[in-house]
């Protein structure tokens, strides 16, 4: 008989580096996913499906442009296609829809995964920048509201400008 000792030594190292691998993937807080050059997902991490509320099943028949908010569809969708043909694309940032059709900002890196020298998928690994992206709009918001305060003197004019700044924010049509 053959001594398989050393691989089985191997296959446990490969085992255990894989087990501790796949523990660092679904433990980070970061939102990963490897998503095909068509949409199809491929694989999304843990924390990738509890904060887009989408669950392995869900991922099976859902394309990236079903998850694509609107109207960063296309910008998303031109940026992929210059990371595919090579360009390097510092900080990536596009909009999703979580489950519940809210949006969720996120920002971070793209690559493009080759595979004999042909692009094959997108390595994606983005931050949730929903909360940034609040507390931005919500200080733009309140320095409009105040500048306006400061130059307005007719009060009627006044709330006309707080419902149009707040009409950028929010729905605020009545």
């Amino acid at each position: 008989g053959d001594d398989v000792t050393n691989k089985l030594r191997v296959a446990n190292a490969l085992d255990k580096s894989n087990a501790q691998l796949q523990d660092l993937v679904d433990n980070t807080s970061d939102l990963i996913k490897l998503v095909s050059l068509e949409g199809k997902f491929l694989f999304v991490n843990r924390v990738w499906r509890e904060r887009l509320g989408y669950d392995l099943e869900d991922l099976a028949t859902l394309q990236l442009k079903d998850i694509l908010w609107p109207e960063a569809a296309d910008a998303t969708l031109q940026l992929l296609k210059r990371i595919q043909e090579g360009e390097q694309v510092p900080d990536f940032e596009t909009v999703f829809w979580d489950k519940q059709h809210k949006k969720i900002y996120l920002t971070g890196s793209v690559t493009c995964r080759y595979e004999n020298g042909k692009p094959t998928a997108f390595r994606c690994i983005l931050h949730d920048a929903t909360s940034r992206v609040r507390a931005e709009r919500s200080q733009s918001l309140y320095y409009s509201i105040a500048n306006w305060m400061i130059k307005t003197q007719d009060l009627d004019e006044f709330y006309e400008r707080v419902h149009e700044e707040l009409g950028k924010v929010i729905d605020a049509k009545n």
